[in-house]
């Protein structure tokens, strides 16, 4: 039996090294033939790796096999892959100092990348196993040298900038100056991924920081390129609805959110990015006046982690201002912790609003005394102006007897008589055409101009005295 899982052991541990080697290769590749899309599969082999970078001897090996010894990188590294990480039984070494990439030493071509794929997986390894000093110090060197790598490899570049925010996060060291000038840099390189990757970093460092003024000013000014990762383009879109929500756009932010969803990979997947998207948006809802389906806190394990939402759209749907209350008193730290106590505090208006509107339905007419007992508000002065907000905002179709402080409703029309439902069937429509829009962006379609320029079958040909004039057969 022990021999069967030590068999069972060293085939994993085979694959891993095997998988290691695969990705080499593919960054040569794409290194000689200058080309971007093998980085995709590379993406995918990494993030296999990293549920296995904890296995004796992986990170060490890799290092001995990928970096050759005359490199600046292999005796440091291969010291501290000794010293922290599980081997078998070598003396513990100390972290020493790692020099940089200077531009006097030059390197074959690949051999830069190669190196700093192999500082990535040390960096991930490290970040797992919450070695986040050990993990920024690499993710340092693996930066100093990224301006020097090919721009065929935009996504590994990419990768090197998101460990080296996230590992900065984690030691608490504020990097957002580096973030903008590596972002003035990608741009100017047209490398579309990692200029993704750096306005998403730099954009979450503003909002860490509560700065939204200057947060909307740079990501309205720092447009992504649709041929970006998915896991990008969700994210931006992301970002972009927080920003668009503080700021009172409601209906871009809730068109932003239900992109950043329908671009993040589908559950179970990025299950902690689906539970933050449904935080903003079910607040968004709420401040829209609409109700959240149920079916979306019920959806994969969700509700123990949107419960103080869950419970907040319960109280706005039936009105109880007591009740909203006192959710928002049990969960105000949850919601500060996530940053949405602002909007929660928001939504006590649509509380009056519904609860106004069922009292609206329930009574032909009502003194202003009675309509303040039941919601509990400070005064008939209050009430009186929070009804006549309603009666203008459309909520209620009513009028106000300011001498007898008396709420008189009038008669109420089957909705299907008014616009209501066309405008309903228009936003479902709108949704429907934008989702086939993006889906027709996202087919990736075998470029075939030189097939029609070769053959000539498309075009007809006519030449006249003005000029040439090309018909589409």
């Amino acid at each position: 039996m022990e021999v069967e899982i030590q068999k069972g052991i060293d085939q994993l541990d085979n694959q891993v090294i095997n998988t290691i080697n695969s990705a080499i290769q593919i960054i040569q590749k794409s290194v000689t033939e200058k080309g971007e899309r093998l980085m995709n599969k590379l993406n995918h082999q990494t993030a296999w790796l990293r549920k296995h970078l904890f296995r004796p001897n992986i990170l060490l090996s890799a290092v001995e096999k990928h970096i050759k010894t005359t490199s600046l990188l292999y005796s440091p590294l291969r010291s501290f892959t000794i010293s922290h990480f599980p081997s078998s039984g070598n003396d513990v070494n100390i972290l020493q100092p790692l020099p940089s990439v200077t531009l006097n030493e030059v390197l074959p071509i690949g051999d830069l990348e190669i190196e700093s794929y192999i500082l990535l997986l040390v960096v991930i390894a490290c970040l797992d196993n919450q070695k986040y000093p050990e993990a920024f110090f690499w993710a340092q060197q693996s930066i100093s040298r990224a301006h020097l790598l090919h721009i065929s490899t935009d996504a590994l570049i990419a990768k090197l900038y998101f460990y080296y925010e996230r590992a900065a996060e984690l030691c608490k060291v504020t990097i957002i100056d580096q973030l903008l000038i590596a972002h003035t840099t990608a741009t100017l390189r047209q490398a579309n991924e990692t200029k993704a990757t750096l306005t998403n970093l730099i954009v979450r460092c503003y909002l860490a920081t509560s700065q939204y003024s200057v947060c909307e000013k740079f990501i309205t000014k720092s447009l992504i390129n649709q041929s970006v990762s998915n896991q990008q383009q969700a994210r931006y879109y992301y970002y972009l609805g927080r920003i668009q929500c503080i700021h009172l756009k409601y209906s871009d932010a809730y068109d932003s959110l239900t992109t950043a969803i329908r671009k993040a990979p589908q559950l179970p997947k990025a299950y902690g990015f689906h539970v933050c998207v449904t935080k903003w948006l079910t607040l968004v809802q709420l401040l829209m006046g609409e109700i959240p389906r149920r079916n979306v806190f019920l959806q994969n394990g969700m509700l123990k982690a949107l419960l103080p939402y869950y419970r907040l759209t319960q109280a706005v749907q039936i009105g109880d201002l007591e009740e909203f209350k006192k959710v928002v008193e049990e969960f105000k730290d949850w919601f500060t912790e996530d940053k949405t106590n602002g909007l929660v505090i928001r939504i006590r208006q649509n509380v009056i609003k519904t609860a106004i509107r069922k009292i609206y339905v329930s009574y032909s007419r009502i003194g202003l005394s009675e309509i303040q007992k039941k919601l509990q508000l400070d005064s008939v002065e209050d009430t009186e102006f929070i009804v006549a907000k309603c009666i203008q905002d459309n909520v209620i179709d009513a009028v106000i007897d300011h001498k007898n402080q008396i709420l008189i409703g009038k008669n109420t029309l089957d909705i299907y008589t008014s616009n209501e439902p066309q405008i309903i069937l228009e936003n479902r429509i709108r949704g429907c055409m934008q989702l086939q829009r993006d889906i027709e962006k996202a087919m990736i379609f075998e470029d075939n101009t030189k097939r029609v320029l070769e053959s000539g079958a498309y075009f007809n040909v006519d030449i006249h005295d003005n000029g040439i004039i090309g018909n589409m057969r």
